[in-house]
This record gives C-alpha cells, sequence and structure tokens, in this order.
C-alpha cells in the first residue's frame, strides 16, 4: 500500500505544480494576487519626500489665469520665477508636441535653458494605426534636459499597481522620466524583463511597483499662480525637485485608483509620479520575480508539503496549515522587509490542492487495505461468544457494504474483550496486563488493593482501572524485594515483595506473543501474607513451648534436685520461695498469652469509656510495684472530659503492659508519667520513663512487630531479639489492642535517655442515653 501511495504521489508531484503555475497567470488567482497585494501594500506608508514640491495647476489658478490651454509663454514666465530660486529640476507633466505660435516656442525654449527641465512624451498612433511616442516641439526638444515618458499603466479593474522602466513601439524604447530626472543609468537591453510584454507592437520593460506615502495630499503642492505672483518661500523652492501638472480638481487630467489606497480614493497624475520618483530615489520600488523564478516559488511549497506528508501521516492537514500560513507570512515579509513581491494564491492554493488529492488517495488506500483486514478478521473463530446473526441489507455503494463488515468485526472484537475482562476481573489473585516497559493497561480489582497498598476505594478507585498508565516497575520500587531474588531482569525475573502495610506476595511474570515477537506480559502476584504470618506465629509458639515455658519448670527441677542432694541442705523457706517465684512467673507468661489471644480474638466489648480513669487505673494498678521500687508515678490529665469508645479492661491493660515495662528498665528514685491529651479528633495516652532506653533498631520492632529494615545491618537478628525479649508479651498486646481500636503506635527513644511511647485513638463524644428522660423524671419528682 505505501509503494503504491509513494508512485501516486509523485504523479501528484509533477501534475500539481505543472496546473498552479498555469492556473497563476489566468485572472482567477491573478486577481486573487492584486486584492492581496493591495491590502499588504496599504499597510506601507513611507514618509513623503521633502526634496519634491507640486506646482498644481489647479481652480484657483484657471480662475486667475484664464482657461486651459495656456500660452507657453506663461510657462516661461513660471520657469524664469522658478530659476531665481535655483531648483534641483523641474518636471513639466504637459505635453508640449502640440502647435503654438512660434514666439510662444521661443520665450519657453528661451526659458529652459540654463535650467534642468525635463519633458514628458505623449503616447500616440500614426495614420496605420502604428503606436509612438510624440516629442515636444523641436525647439524645445532640443533645449530639454531630457525627454521620456510618463505613461500610467492601468489593469483590468482600472487600478494602478506598476510602471514600467521602459516603453515605446520596438525598437525605441524611451525611459520612464523619473529614471533621467534622477540621473538614474539604466539600459533598456539589460532591464529586467519579468513584466515585458507586447501589446499591438508596443514594448514595455522594468516592471515595477511602489508604496505610496498617503492619500491624495500627502506630498506639498502650491497653485500655480501662486509662483507667478511670488508668493511661495525661497525654502520652498531652493534645491527641490519641482512637478508641474494639473490637478484632479481641475479637470484637466484623469485621476487615478492606486494600489494602497483605499476604496474611493484616487491620486492625480501629477502626484502619482511624485510617488514614482521618490520610490525610485529611496529604492523603494517593488520588483517582480522573473518568470522562472516565479514557476519555482510556486512549485517549492507543493513539492516539499506532499513529501512531508509522508512523514506527517494523519498530521498532514496541521502541515498543510502551517505551510499556507509560511507562505503568507513570507509574502508579507518579503514585500514589507525586501521590497519583492511573492504572489502568495497560486502556492497557497496548490499546497490546499495537494493536501485535498493525497488525503483522497490516502483515504482510499486505507479504506481498501481496511476492508482486506476486515475480511480476514471476521473469518477468525472468536470462541464463546459469536456475533448475533443480522438479516443483510442492499447498499447501494462499496461503503455501505465496508461499514457493515466493520461493524460486525467490531461486535465480535467487543465481545472477545468483555470476556476477557470478566476473566481478567473476576480472578481471586492479583494480575495485571503490560507491556514490554512496564505499563499496565489492564488490572483487577486484588491488584489495585495490593499494589496501592489498600488505597481506600473513594481515594484510588473512582476511575474504571486505577493502575491503567502506570508503570510495574515504579510501583514496586515502593515495595522491599527479598535480597535473594535474582535483580537482572527485574520484575520480569519474579520475586518476593513486602509492603509498607506488611503486606507479602511474589510476583511470576509470562510474556504471551504475537507472531513470534512479544507483545506483552501477563503478571501474577500471588499473596502470601497469611502464609507468613501463620509461619511467624508457629515460630513465636514454638518458641514459647521450647524456651518461656520450659525455663521455670527446668529451674523448679533443678532447686528440688538440690533439695534430695545430701551434701546440700537448703532451707525449706528459701526453696519454697524459689518454687513460688518460677510457678508465678509460668502464671505470668500464661496469662499474658490468654491476653494476647483475647486481644487478637476481635471478640471486644466496645462502650463509652472515661479516658482519665482508664489513665488514672492503670497508674494505680502498677504503684505497688513502683513504691516497692522507689519510683514515683506521676499522671498528668487535663481538665477536658475526653471519652474514646473502647473496650475499657483489654485498653486498661495495654497501659500497664506499657508502665510494666518502664517499671523493668527504670532504675529506683526515678519517675514514670502517664499522660493524657486530645484534639478535636484524638486523644493520645502517653507513657514516659527515665530508664536506660533502646536504638532505633530496637524501638521499631517493639512497635510494629517485626525487624526494622532501614536498621543497622551490623545488629543481628538475635541481637535485637535479645533486647526485646525481657519486655515479654506486653508489646504484643499492646499491638493488637491498639490496632483492633483503629487507633496507632509511637515511640520514642535513645540509648540513656528513656524511653517514650505515644497511644492514639480516635475520639467520641459522649451522649448519655435517656439524658432528657432522667431530667425530666428528676424535676417531675422535686415538683
Amino acid at each position: 500500500m505505501r509503494r503504491k501511495l509513494i508512485i501516486e504521489c509523485a504523479i501528484l508531484a509533477f501534475a500539481i505544480p505543472a496546473a498552479v503555475c498555469w492556473l497563476a497567470d489566468r485572472p482567477g488567482l491573478r486577481n486573487l494576487d492584486e486584492v492581496i497585494y493591495d491590502r499588504l501594500l496599504a499597510s506601507v506608508r513611507p514618509a513623503p519626500s521633502n526634496d519634491i514640491l507640486i506646482v498644481a495647476i489647479d481652480q484657483r489658478s484657471l480662475r486667475q489665469l484664464g482657461p486651459w490651454p495656456w500660452p507657453r509663454s506663461l510657462h516661461a514666465s513660471l520657469l524664469r520665477q522658478l530659476k531665481r530660486h535655483a531648483p534641483s529640476t523641474v518636471f513639466l507633466d504637459i505635453f508640449m508636441d502640440g502647435p503654438a505660435p512660434p514666439e510662444d516656442n521661443q520665450k519657453l525654449a528661451s526659458a529652459m535653458q540654463g535650467m534642468p527641465v525635463f519633458l514628458p512624451m505623449r503616447p500616440q498612433e500614426d495614420a496605420q494605426f502604428n503606436p509612438r511616442l510624440l516629442q515636444p516641439q523641436p525647439v524645445l526638444a532640443k533645449n530639454a534636459m531630457a525627454l521620456g515618458h510618463a505613461s500610467v499603466t492601468v489593469d483590468d479593474d482600472q487600478v494602478v499597481r506598476r510602471m514600467y522602466k521602459f516603453e515605446g513601439p520596438p525598437g525605441d524604447l524611451q525611459p520612464y522620466i523619473g529614471l533621467p530626472l534622477l540621473q538614474i543609468r539604466s539600459d533598456p537591453m539589460t532591464a529586467e524583463r519579468s513584466a515585458s510584454e507586447l501589446r499591438r507592437s508596443w514594448n514595455v520593460q522594468g516592471e515595477f511597483g511602489f508604496p505610496l506615502s498617503g492619500p491624495s495630499g500627502s506630498y506639498r503642492r502650491v497653485p500655480y499662480v501662486s509662483i507667478l505672483l511670488g508668493e511661495v518661500p525661497d525654502e520652498l523652492l531652493r534645491g527641490k525637485d519641482i512637478l508641474v501638472g494639473p490637478a484632479s480638481d481641475a479637470g484637466l487630467d484623469p485621476s487615478w485608483a492606486v494600489a494602497g489606497l483605499r476604496t474611493g480614493e484616487r491620486l492625480d497624475s501629477i502626484e502619482l509620479h511624485a510617488n514614482a520618483i521618490s520610490a525610485l530615489r529611496e529604492g523603494w520600488t517593488i520588483g517582480n520575480l522573473r518568470p522562472l523564478n516565479r514557476h519555482a516559488w510556486v512549485t517549492a511549497p507543493i513539492v516539499l508539503v506532499i513529501l512531508l506528508f509522508f512523514k506527517l501521516g494523519r498530521h498532514g492537514f496541521a502541515g498543510a496549515a502551517a505551510a499556507m500560513l509560511a507562505i503568507s507570512m513570507v509574502s508579507y515579509f518579503s514585500l514589507i522587509r525586501f521590497n519583492i513581491w511573492l504572489p502568495p494564491a497560486a502556492p497557497v492554493v496548490g499546497v490546499l490542492g495537494a493536501y485535498v488529492l493525497w488525503s483522497w488517495r490516502r483515504l482510499a488506500l486505507v479504506a481498501a487495505y481496511l476492508q482486506d483486514r476486515v475480511a480476514r478478521l471476521n473469518a477468525i473463530p472468536i470462541g464463546p461468544y459469536p456475533p448475533a446473526a443480522v438479516a443483510p441489507h442492499p447498499h447501494v455503494d462499496a461503503v455501505g457494504h465496508q461499514t457493515r463488515e466493520l461493524d460486525i468485526a467490531i461486535s465480535r472484537l467487543a465481545s472477545l474483550q468483555s470476556f476477557l475482562s470478566a476473566g481478567l476481573r473476576e480472578l481471586p489473585v492479583a494480575a495485571v496486563v503490560c507491556n514490554e516497559m512496564g505499563t499496565i493497561h489492564r488490572s483487577n480489582a486484588a491488584s489495585w488493593s495490593l499494589l496501592l497498598d489498600g488505597a481506600a476505594p473513594e481515594e484510588r478507585f473512582s476511575r474504571n482501572d486505577p493502575l491503567a498508565g502506570m508503570n510495574l516497575s515504579d510501583l514496586l520500587k515502593g515495595f522491599r524485594r527479598n535480597p535473594s531474588a535474582d535483580t537482572s531482569q527485574g520484575w520480569k525475573g519474579g520475586a518476593e515483595y513486602s509492603t509498607a502495610a506488611g503486606r507479602i506476595f511474589h510476583l511470576r511474570a509470562a510474556a504471551f506473543t504475537d507472531q513470534e515477537e512479544t507483545s506483552g506480559w501477563i503478571v501474577v502476584m500471588r499473596e502470601l501474607t497469611m502464609e507468613k504470618k501463620s509461619e511467624q506465629e508457629r515460630a513465636l509458639w514454638l518458641r514459647f513451648l521450647s524456651h518461656d515455658l520450659r525455663s521455670p519448670q527446668v529451674n523448679i527441677l533443678s532447686l528440688l534436685a538440690l533439695h534430695k542432694d545430701q551434701t546440700a541442705e537448703p532451707s525449706v523457706t528459701l526453696l519454697m520461695d524459689a518454687i513460688s517465684r518460677e510457678v508465678e512467673r509460668t502464671l505470668d507468661l500464661s496469662e499474658g498469652f490468654m491476653d494476647l489471644s483475647h486481644a487478637e480474638s476481635g471478640n471486644y466489648v466496645l462502650a463509652e469509656v472515661h479516658a482519665a480513669s482508664v489513665a488514672q487505673e492503670a497508674a494505680d494498678q502498677v504503684w505497688p510495684y513502683a513504691h516497692a521500687k522507689d519510683i514515683v508515678v506521676e499522671t498528668r490529665i487535663g481538665d477536658e472530659e475526653v471519652y474514646v469508645r473502647a473496650d475499657g479492661p483489654l485498653l486498661t491493660r495495654a497501659l500497664i503492659n506499657l508502665l510494666g515495662n518502664a517499671l523493668r528498665h527504670s532504675a529506683s528514685n526515678s519517675s514514670l508519667r502517664v499522660c493524657l491529651a486530645s484534639t478535636s479528633r484524638e486523644v493520645i495516652f502517653s507513657v514516659h520513663d527515665e530508664g536506660e532506653g533502646m536504638d532505633v533498631d530496637t524501638l521499631e520492632t517493639l512497635r510494629t512487630g517485626r525487624q526494622h529494615p532501614g536498621g543497622s545491618r551490623t545488629k543481628t537478628t538475635d541481637d535485637i531479639s535479645a533486647k526485646v525479649k525481657p519486655r515479654g508479651l506486653g508489646m504484643a498486646v499492646v499491638r493488637a489492642v491498639v490496632q483492633r481500636h483503629g487507633g496507632w503506635l509511637e515511640g520514642w527513644s535513645a540509648p540513656g535517655a528513656g524511653t517514650s511511647f505515644f497511644i492514639g485513638l480516635p475520639r467520641h463524644e459522649y451522649a448519655p442515653a435517656h439524658a432528657e428522660e432522667l431530667y425530666s423524671a428528676s424535676s417531675h419528682l422535686d415538683l
């Protein structure tokens, strides 16, 4: 398909530019370029030249000097007046080829002597209808500084957009009057021939456009009669280029609609020449491209865009729009900055046409390709979900048949997707489907809870699939990996992970292939939390049975063996005391396990509990033991009455266990503090001692019940267990009680600086039942 598209685009790359280049010279695109040119040229407004002064033959001059034509002796008087002020040049935009009295011609010729006077030549046809340029009377032509044409070129829409540096019959091209006036040397043989044309044996060469300084009246002008009367100051005339000609209000010469003017605005001939001469002097003339360059300007963007279509693909319209905008901007800036007119209509239309044809052929090829693929897809069985049979419908064209086949294929794929999605969703184990890079495409509810570490549904599961788009490697970075696992293949090699919440799972990945290439991975994460927890509990019970319960019995047997020994006669009282201590020790361990079993059973009796009473009760129960060791137990309870919803005896037991541990690890003559604080949401119990303290790893092990993964590597498990063991089962009970009440447990300690434990529980707003009835009853009894 791609090869066929390349061949068709190559044909378009040749055909479209040729057609557009042919259309560029036809009225449609040419007129559009002229409209664009007029609008752009209106934004260019160079300042009018101060070196040009217009002497206008206006209504005032006609009223005072008489009707037109005036005798040439009057023009001679004008020149003599101007000669006093030494102008730079004088252009008499008045045709002098007609007959006149010889004495008038002689007076004008005499006035012209010694002055740079320039005269125009009139275009006219001879008796054989051949066009020619008529020169002024010989005596006047002889005394003129130079002659030239002053023709104004009008387009089909009667708008002046250009002039020519040379015009005339073949072999007799004459320069535009502005060239000799500005002493610009130019040869018609070397002039640009971009706008050269032959019209009824009339040749023109050296086309140039020019911006206007503004509407009529932009150039300074004075009445013809004012010069004769000496009313014009010398500074307006001395060293200036004087242009003498009819004004538009005199009705002697037509006015012109010029490119760059608003609709309805017009310029008279003399001011039009003033703008043209100023543009020639300042280098503001606007040039056009030669035919070959114009064809290259039209062709290059079209061919470039067609080549870019292969890279842009479905973004072809954006590329075409960008190309059309770029063509417009280049055309604008070339006119504004470089005074070169690049017509934008033809290349823009060519790019647009190329996009339309390219899109049409591309869509046609894609449609054929899809039809073939849909037919192949419909031939593949999909298992348990065949599409429902649909009665055939007649179709007027091939598109209807194609869309019907596509609908059938989509229905079959949707059924297959539903089957696979339902199977994945109902899997009891966590599973995700991801690509080679680990980006997750599908997952099930079990994986959401596991990989998002138990996030609440309202927080994380608002989307249909909250893991979609996430990267599996990034998610696994937040979990602790089994150090013995092979890390060379990343998550693809499989490993065992632990979450921050204590959940453990084993990850396995299997690739599925498409045409012998890996197209994705199915990752299954089997949770091992309960298995690991059962193993830990079994190990704990074995240690308890093998050591903690066995140790007191061994001690009792040892004491009895000593009593039977004939060589040793210990006191019976001492023997009984020792046996009592070991029995009490056994009972304490048994009670501890009973408390732990109760704490972990979940059979709690929850009620509104006065938090201060719980703290005080715990302090009272450990006071005798503290008094025996000369340890002061302080209670710091705020004035606010706060309540928690809890199992009172178990919560008291948790605080007693914390105080008991503090007593065992505190020196005599120290103090313990039981504190109670509250916020708007929580009630916080805290126990502080001044004992031996502990390091961070030991504290974390006591708080969480497992060895801290970030601890020091120099400490072994046996070292930490040796420090944790003296605290018995008390901390296990504390952890279980806090967890069952939906609270939190934190701690702080440092070696030699004492230890502090904090328990936070949700605050409960206490409202005694039947309070209103009790108040009403008491009021009734008082009455």
